[in-house]
């Protein structure tokens, strides 16, 4: 059967779209958390592919040799989006899926709670701090670095708006999402009941200062990923600062800004 040439293009490009789609391996049925979303039609909004070009810049003159993965959407009060948490893998590889991340969680979590218990059975006569180098102790320590994710992944905070410095914040550790995310839908589930609970948005308001909010139905909850404390939707500004206001900002800082973005992007 003959095709005409627009056909053919049709059928390129579609085939590129799932081959694509396939090929990232970042399908929300892997994803069980959900992957949050925001707003992103706001002022001075930064394109997605300049976020991504100034995140792998800045991962790979820190670790060297990365794969980068999902960006986290992270939002104001108003759900307009206000960073990007983008996670890299260091190293040789591509970025892990969500539950071959999550078995290195797991498994880090269950050294921790053994290495903590066996610390606790030592002798009040033998301190911890008096043996920094016994096999308890790196046990201990072990799962402190590995469920953060230390000397595996990284993590770098890309502004999604080009009126402020492009990175805000970068770690060499998994963003809360992995570490602590699950740890925060069980939390919801205790007031929200079982059944289909998604991750819908990331309020971000720094390093410290976020709240997840997981959805089922029309019902929302807000669990704190630092603390896995819960709060009602009307309770966020306890956390989450009011909207930033609109500022004018000092012409030489505007110009720092913009040499800042300029640098980022090359």
């Amino acid at each position: 059967m003959k095709r005409t040439i627009w056909e053919c293009i049709l059928v390129t490009l579609v085939l590129g779209l799932l081959l694509g789609v396939r090929g990232t391996g970042w399908s929300y049925e892997k994803w069980p958390l959900g992957l949050p979303s925001a707003d992103r039609k706001v002022e001075k909004a930064v394109a997605l592919e300049v976020v991504r070009k100034v995140a792998l810049k800045k991962a790979k003159e820190v670790w060297g040799t990365v794969a980068q993965g999902p960006e986290l959407a992270g939002c104001d009060l108003n759900g307009k989006v206000i960073v990007y948490i983008i996670p890299f893998r260091i190293g040789i590889g591509p970025f892990p899926d969500y539950e071959e991340i999550m078995e290195g969680v797991r498994e880090s979590r269950r050294y921790y709670a053994e290495g903590l218990q066996e610390l606790r059975e030592q002798p009040e006569k033998e301190p911890l701090a008096l043996k920094p180098d016994t096999k308890t102790s790196e046990k201990h320590n072990l799962g402190k670095d590995k469920r953060s994710g230390k000397g595996e992944y990284g993590t770098v905070v890309v502004w999604a708006r080009s009126d402020w410095f492009p990175i805000p914040e970068y770690s060499e550790c998994l963003p809360r999402y992995y570490t602590t995310g699950d740890l925060a839908q069980e939390k919801a589930q205790t007031v929200l009941g079982r059944g289909s609970i998604r991750l819908t948005r990331i309020y971000y308001a720094g390093p410290l200062d976020q709240l997840y909010e997981f959805t089922q139905g029309d019902r929302t909850i807000l669990v704190d990923p630092f603390s896995l404390k819960i709060y009602s939707p009307e309770e966020i500004t306890k956390v989450i600062p009011v909207p930033y206001p609109e500022r004018k900002l000092p012409s030489d800082l505007e110009e720092e800004i913009k040499r800042a973005w300029a640098e980022a992007k090359k």
